[in-house]
């Protein structure tokens, strides 16, 4: 597995991290790893735990020169820092430890501004960077600070602080900020997208999501690289150009082989020029079948016809008073996304499942005091100030899912197969276990 990162420091530290890989496996020594990627090497399928990944663009190149991949601020950060592309364009724990391994966890990703557990926790040693990245290292979490209240006439809520297990809420009495922990979301297949980060805070406009996007890559270099002051408008569009030309999707599995054989039309390929539209299948005009690129594996014997069975499970399976399907939050055509701006609470973020890592809130509705919820992360709430939406969140895109574990936007699912365990007991869904077993491969296999 490589890790990539193009500027100064990190471009080194992405040598670093190919060669841990290497090492791993037994081949190319640190010397003969540290050079400057390619477009190439971006586009070349990625290995990960059930096959190989692969992303593809319009113009069939990677223009490695992009701001993406520059230090735009004063720690050395880039964009490319938490969105390496063998790793899904997020991050993962196993590249991250590679990375701290041989870097002694002095890569600009560790930089305590929010990749400690807290702001003021010691960094000056090796283990003390350890111990302070514990929730990066072990889940891939990053910590996100934001506002504790919202000057804003809709604002009802009060935020509680009931433990705070590493301290990071250390600057809220000065700043007043609350922490989350969470994953950073892909940078790639943005194009199919109709809300921007976890909890929609950088989506002005629910219909273009353009302005949001630009808003959110100065956002994000302001939050994570330190720059002096906001990047340009030119440096913006540069990036939103860059992340929303890659498409990326699973196209090889190891039990199933090839993902784009005999009909079937696995890869990244089709997401290139496939079509969207804020809010299509949805509403009225909703279709139940989301996918169909296993459709020419239907009836096939052995694992492709294991995938196609999965891809029915996941369209036709329906649970609930209202019969829902997988397909109605991840409604968007052959990717999986949501293509409405809608939060969902999946029961990830309550209080029941708190691990004694990171803090734990109560947010209590400030209209009525009697009301109140105990949660890791009020998710939307924390942007509309409105106590039905906490522990709401967006819906990610399923495409390139076995690229990024863990899953969830706190890491809380270290695999797939964790990922439908949830979703059976949360939405009493009735699988059988060859429904199961079936449907987890073809996740896998997206």
């Amino acid at each position: 597995m490589k890790s990539y990162a193009f500027t100064g420091l990190v471009l080194v530290v992405s040598g670093l991290t190919a060669c841990a890989s290497a090492e791993d496996e037994g081949e190319a020594s640190l010397g003969e790893t540290m050079q400057a990627i390619t477009s190439d090497e971006l586009l070349d399928p990625a290995r990960n735990s059930e096959g190989k990944a692969q992303t593809s663009t319009p113009s069939g190149t990677i223009d490695t020169s992009n701001a993406f991949f520059q230090s735009l601020g004063t720690n050395g950060r880039t964009c490319n820092s938490c969105h390496f592309a063998d790793q899904g364009w997020s991050i993962t724990p196993r590249g991250l430890r590679r990375l701290f391994r041989d870097t002694g966890g002095n890569d600009p990703l560790f930089n305590p501004i929010d990749g400690a557990d807290s702001p003021t926790a010691p960094y000056g040693t090796v283990a003390e960077r350890r111990a302070a990245s514990r929730n990066l290292l072990e889940r891939g979490l990053v910590r996100v600070a934001l506002p504790a209240s919202r000057p804003t006439p809709t604002w009802d809520l009060d935020i509680e602080i009931l433990a705070d297990p590493t301290n990071a809420n250390a600057l809220k009495p000065t700043n007043n900020t609350v922490s989350f922990f969470r994953r950073p979301l892909p940078t790639t297949n943005l194009r199919f997208q109709a809300a921007i980060n976890w909890d929609g805070r950088n989506t002005p406009d629910p219909n273009d999501m353009r302005p949001g996007l630009l808003a959110q890559a100065n956002g994000a270099t302001l939050n994570h690289a330190q720059p002096t002051g906001p990047i340009d408008d030119a440096t913006r569009a540069e990036i939103v150009d860059l992340e929303t030309s890659l498409a990326t999707a699973q196209i090889r599995h190891e039990e199933v082989g090839r993902l784009d054989r005999l009909g079937a039309r696995g890869g990244p390929e089709l997401l290139v020029s496939l079509p969207f539209s804020i809010g299509m299948n949805s509403g009225a005009s909703f279709d139940a079948k989301v996918f169909d690129v296993y459709d020419a594996w239907t009836g096939r014997w052995g694992d492709r016809g294991r995938v196609a069975n999965g891809q029915r499970v996941f369209n036709e399976k329906t649970f609930g008073a209202s019969g829902g399907t997988c397909g109605g939050c991840h409604n968007t055509p052959n990717v999986g996304s949501s293509s409405r701006f809608a939060f969902f609470d999946v029961g990830v973020s309550a209080a029941s499942r708190w691990n004694g890592k990171v803090p734990l809130y109560r947010v209590r509705q400030r209209s009525n005091p009697a009301s109140f919820v105990d949660t890791t992360d009020p998710g939307r709430a924390m942007i509309t100030g409105n106590i039905a939406d906490v522990n709401r969140f967006k819906a990610p895109s399923l495409r390139g899912l076995a690229a990024r574990p863990p899953y969830f936007h706190d890491g809380s699912a270290t695999s797939i197969a964790e990922v439908v365990d949830h979703y059976e007991v949360a939405f009493a869904i009735p699988f059988t276990n060859e429904e199961k077993r079936d449907l987890v491969l073809f996740l896998e296999s997206l």
